[in-house]
C-alpha cells in the first residue's frame, strides 16, 4: 500500500483518539487565544450598549411617571374649570334671553311711528279722531238701572 502523503500530498487528519493530548491543548490554547483578543473589546462594546440601553429606558420610564403625576394633577382642575365653564354658558344664555327682551321694549318705547300707541296704553288719553267705545254686559245693564 502507498503513504497517503505520497498520494495527496498531505496527511489526512488524525482522529482526535489518535491526537496526543499536548498537540490538542496547543491548539486549544492558540484558539483561546484568538478568540480572546477581539472578543474582549466586543464584550466591552456589548457591555456599553447595554449600559446604554438601559439608561435609555430607565430616562424613558422616568419621564412617563412625571407625565402621569402631571395629568393626574391636571385632571381634577380641568373638570372644575369644565364644570364652571358650563354653569357660566347657562348664565350668557340667560343674560342674553333677558337681553334681547330689554332690546325689543326699547325699539317699541322710542319708535317715531308707534308713539301714538304708547300714549294710549300708558295713560287714558284717546288720539281725538277716535271714539271711545265701553262695552257692558247687558245684565249688569238692567240691574245698574233698577
Amino acid at each position: 500500500m502507498l503513504d497517503p502523503v505520497f498520494m495527496y500530498g498531505f496527511s489526512p487528519p488524525q482522529s482526535p483518539r489518535q491526537q496526543t493530548p499536548i498537540s490538542l491543548q496547543k491548539r486549544r490554547h492558540k484558539q483561546d487565544q484568538k478568540s480572546a483578543g477581539p472578543s474582549t473589546a466586543a464584550n466591552k462594546q456589548h457591555r456599553f450598549a447595554c449600559w446604554e440601553l438601559a439608561a435609555q429606558i430607565s430616562v424613558n420610564c422616568l419621564l412617563g411617571g412625571v407625565a402621569i403625576a402631571s395629568i393626574a394633577q391636571l385632571l381634577p382642575a380641568q373638570l372644575s374649570q369644565q364644570q364652571q365653564l358650563s354653569v357660566l354658558k347657562g348664565e350668557v344664555t340667560e343674560a342674553e334671553q333677558r337681553v334681547a327682551k330689554l332690546r325689543q321694549e326699547f325699539n317699541r318705547h322710542f319708535d317715531a311711528y308707534g308713539s301714538h300707541r304708547l300714549m294710549q296704553e300708558y295713560t287714558i288719553k284717546v288720539d281725538p279722531k277716535q271714539q271711545r267705545i265701553i262695552w257692558v254686559d247687558p245684565a249688569q245693564a238692567q240691574n245698574s238701572e233698577n
